[in-house]
Parts: structure tokens; C-alpha cells; sequence
């Protein structure tokens, strides 16, 4: 018969121990940094004048420089925000001019409108007919008179 195989149970359960303890370990690494921290910043180390101003200087240019660099940081946010707006400003004020455009164009098509354009060519059509006839003799002028009112 074929073997049977078995899948060990305790494999499972050493991996989840492991996981607690560098997490136990990564807390407490944590809390010793933080405890030294906070004893190094009651104690100032400062046995003299000269280390205390030197301390105090070099404390107050980095807090000068972290205060203008988010200064600096929410001007550069304001005017890319604003520029941002401007540009949809611009935009929509192109597509309003667009819009205006093409409301004149279609007046103007309105205001030439088919009617007038057929009577203007046949009011044309009238004159090329009376000069081909005053060439032509009366013959033609019947004829162009025939063609009219069959139109």
C-alpha cells in the first residue's frame, strides 16, 4: 500500500511564537530609545556656558529651518493651487468664446437664408435672359418667357 503522509502540526505554531518575539524585541528596542531620549533631553550636558550656547544655537537654526521649509512648502501648495484654477479659468473661458462663435455663425447662416438666395438668382436669371435676348431677336425672348413660368 501507498504511504501516507502526515503534515506536522507544530511547524505552525513555532512560526506564530517567532512572530511574537521580535515583536516583543522590536518593543522593547523602542522603549529603551525612547527612555534615552527623554533622560538626554532633561540632561543637558551642559557643563559649561560655551557647550550650553553652542546647544542652544544649533537647537534654534534647525527649528528656523524646519519652520521656513513648511513655510515655504504651503507657499509652493497656495500657488499650484492657484495656477491649477487659473488654467480652468482660461479653459472655460475658451470654450464660452467657442460657444459665442458659433452662435454668430449660425445667425449669420439665418440671415442668408435659402429664400433670399433663389430669389437673388432668378432675379440674375431675369437679366441674363433680356441681354441674350436684345442679342439674340424675339425668338429667345418667348422662349426665356415660357421657361419663367414653367418654374
Amino acid at each position: 500500500m501507498a504511504d501516507i503522509k502526515l503534515k506536522d502540526v507544530s511547524k505552525g505554531t513555532v512560526k506564530v511564537s517567532n512572530k511574537i518575539v521580535a515583536c516583543s524585541d522590536h518593543i522593547k528596542q523602542a522603549y529603551i530609545k525612547t527612555k534615552d531620549k527623554a533622560e538626554s533631553s532633561m540632561d543637558d550636558n551642559s557643563n559649561t556656558i560655551d557647550k550650553y550656547a553652542t546647544d542652544k544655537i544649533e537647537n534654534t537654526s534647525s527649528d528656523v529651518a524646519h519652520k521656513a521649509t513648511q513655510h515655504a512648502s504651503k507657499i509652493g501648495r497656495k500657488s499650484v493651487y492657484e495656477t491649477k484654477q487659473n488654467f480652468h479659468k482660461v479653459n472655460n473661458g475658451i470654450d464660452n468664446l467657442k460657444k459665442k462663435y458659433a452662435e454668430k455663425k449660425l445667425t449669420k447662416q439665418a440671415n442668408n437664408s435659402p429664400l433670399k438666395q433663389s430669389i437673388k438668382t432668378i432675379e440674375r436669371n431675369e437679366k441674363a435672359i433680356k441681354q441674350s435676348a436684345t442679342s439674340a431677336g424675339n425668338k429667345s425672348i418667348k422662349l426665356a418667357t415660357n421657361e419663367l413660368s414653367n418654374i
